[in-house]
């Protein structure tokens, strides 16, 4: 599959998710950290300049990643190259990247979450 990033920084830009993630598919999640103060912005498009949909304020959980992939992706499909940003890794150590996680907002939506400023967990 390709994944096509969309032009506008408008919500209805927001992408329609491809076919559904297997239910016995072991989910991986993107969850804020400690070293962002539990803060990660949801988008609907890989850059800064994208609205933010939703901002998840507790590093208690997170929107999974649509392909479930090792990581939530790290340079496999659930990851796309967009604008740089920068953020404080879990060592609370800037890092600057131009990854972006795509992750289900809802069940037939996807967003982005820039890939080094969240922590991937498996449940």
């Amino acid at each position: 599959m390709t994944l096509v990033t969309v032009a506008s920084s408008d919500a209805s830009a927001i992408a329609q998710t491809p076919a559904a993630t297997p239910a016995n598919t072991t989910h991986w999640y993107i969850v804020p950290t400690a070293a962002n103060d539990c803060h990660l912005n949801l988008r609907s498009g890989p850059s800064t300049r994208y609205r933010v949909l939703l901002r998840l304020d507790s590093c208690a959980g997170g929107p999974w990643c649509w392909f479930q992939t090792y990581l939530c992706g790290r340079t496999s499909p659930d990851e796309v190259v967009g604008a740089h940003y920068s953020c404080l890794d879990t060592r609370q150590r800037t890092v600057w990247s131009d990854r972006w996680t795509v992750v289900a907002l809802t069940s037939s939506r996807w967003a982005y979450v820039a890939s080094r400023c969240g922590s991937a967990i498996q449940v």
